[in-house]
């Protein structure tokens, strides 16, 4: 087996894998891998996949970091190991390997062969307890990283500064950046003829959930398939270069629904269904006529993407919601609020007191995540409604749940004006009324949020 870097023993490869765990869990929480329960390696596998777009099943993990044991010792793929690296602060596994080879070695440091954890195929007659075998194996990897930091061998998780190239001059362009949902986007990279640095360092985050592409040159196409307004980024060694926007506009309120497992595809909703003059929802027979399993996680998303005559940084928004009552895959019960300025957006996600992890808050470039933030205060059980209120003041934010006060907070980069407006559900959801208030003129603008067809 080799890896980059030239040819490696097989006892090399393990070694590796063995840092990068090391210097994952330390990342993620350090307590020790082997009192991880079940949450924990999902919890990994969401924080991962925000960070990297790159999705690692909570299996995958556990069989990387040693609890679920097979035949041989288990050995990732290379986009599984490209993940875990950028998760560490590389720009790839290569980029790891690289900078674990070049680190010196003093006289008094062990070959990396003679500290490795060697791993035989497993048979129930030599298989010792689960606990036991990754309590002696989390002592040997604190013995590892001792030994490191004392020879100088084996160095924290800090990327080696490298100088980067001058990105000046280089830009991201976008040919078509406004239509109509579902559209191909076509960016277009320009880069100096004086660059210097190599272009397989560069890369796209089409912040659509979608992974993370490789962009050396020439045109790359994206498809986005809802309504909004997409701050497409180009990244340079995993740092922000330039960012392109594409807006997709609706001429009122327009609904999509995708499944949670369904990659490929996102579903139009032909009809919405307005139990009252204010309120807004789809039906059951209208999902499934489109082609959504209602008996599965699926989720709906209500888009109204017209420029509206509002400051993005001084409005306050009024939204009365009912979120979906339990049903076949439905748990968690949400409702997310997404608000679009003009390079940057806010965003609420309150979900049942249970499943918190997940909840999300963000004020431009302020975010905080439930995996590692007490996000509590978000939530909330709304099958039988609720009031969200958000009003935000020259850049300081305040949001009430009904009628009380949960949240305090302040940004700093401006969005400017509103473009648009999206709220989610987890399953069948209604916003019963939804308005925005201009702070400066006063002005409500019940025409550009109207409900009805």
């Amino acid at each position: 087996m080799k890896t980059s870097g030239g040819p490696h023993t097989n006892k090399d490869v393990f070694h590796y894998l063995e840092a990068c765990c090391w210097l994952v869990a330390g990342r993620y929480d350090h307590k020790p891998v082997a009192s991880w329960s079940n949450l924990d390696y999902m919890k990994l596998s969401g924080v991962i996949y925000r960070q990297t777009n790159v999705q690692i099943s909570a299996s995958t993990l556990k069989r990387v970091f040693g609890k679920f044991r097979t035949g041989e010792r288990y050995y990732p793929q290379q986009a599984t190991r490209d993940a875990l690296a950028r998760f560490t602060g590389f720009a790839d596994w290569e980029a790891f390997v690289r900078y674990q080879d070049e680190q010196p070695r003093t006289a008094h440091s062990p070959e990396p062969s003679s500290n490795l954890i060697e791993v035989h195929p497993v048979s129930e007659a030599t298989a010792q307890p689960a606990s036991s075998r990754s309590a002696r194996r989390w002592l040997v990897l604190v013995g590892l990283a001792l030994v490191a930091l004392v020879s100088g061998w084996f160095l924290l998780p800090t990327k080696k500064a490298e100088q980067l190239p001058d990105l000046r001059g280089v830009q991201l362009l976008c040919s078509n950046p406004t239509g109509k949902a579902p559209h191909s986007a076509i960016f277009s990279l320009q880069v100096p003829r004086e660059f210097k640095g190599p272009l397989d360092q560069f890369t796209m985050v089409f912040d659509d959930g979608k992974r993370k592409l490789p962009f050396t040159g020439g045109k790359l196409l994206h498809y986005y398939e809802i309504p909004g307004r997409y701050y497409a980024v180009l990244q340079y060694d995993g740092k922000p270069v330039d960012t392109a926007v594409v807006y997709l506009a609706t001429n009122n309120w327009e609904v999509v629904t995708e499944m949670e497992r369904d990659t490929m595809r996102v579903y139009p909703v032909a009809a919405l269904h307005t139990p009252s003059p204010e309120g807004l929802g789809v039906t059951t027979q209208a999902l499934q006529q489109s082609g959504i399993d209602t008996n599965h996680t699926f989720y709906v998303h209500f888009s109204r993407m017209q420029p509206f005559d509002i400051d993005g940084d001084n409005f306050e928004l009024t939204a009365r919601v009912r979120t979906s009552v339990d049903r076949p895959g439905v748990r968690c019960s949400q409702v997310k609020m997404e608000l679009y300025g003009d390079r940057s957006k806010h965003r609420v996600l309150f979900l049942k007191p249970g499943c918190i992890s997940w909840s999300n808050l963000r004020l431009s470039d302020v975010e905080m995540d439930g995996s590692r933030d007490d996000l509590s205060f978000l939530g909330a059980d709304l099958s039988t409604g609720g009031v969200i209120r958000l009003r935000i003041e020259k850049k300081k934010a305040q949001l009430w749940l009904d009628s009380q006060s949960v949240y305090t907070g302040g940004y700093t980069f401006p969005l400017q004006r509103l473009y648009g407006l999206r709220i989610s559900f987890a399953g069948i959801g209604y916003i019963d009324s939804v308005g925005i208030r201009d702070l400066a003129s006063g002005g409500v603008y019940q025409e550009a949020l109207r409900l009805s067809q």
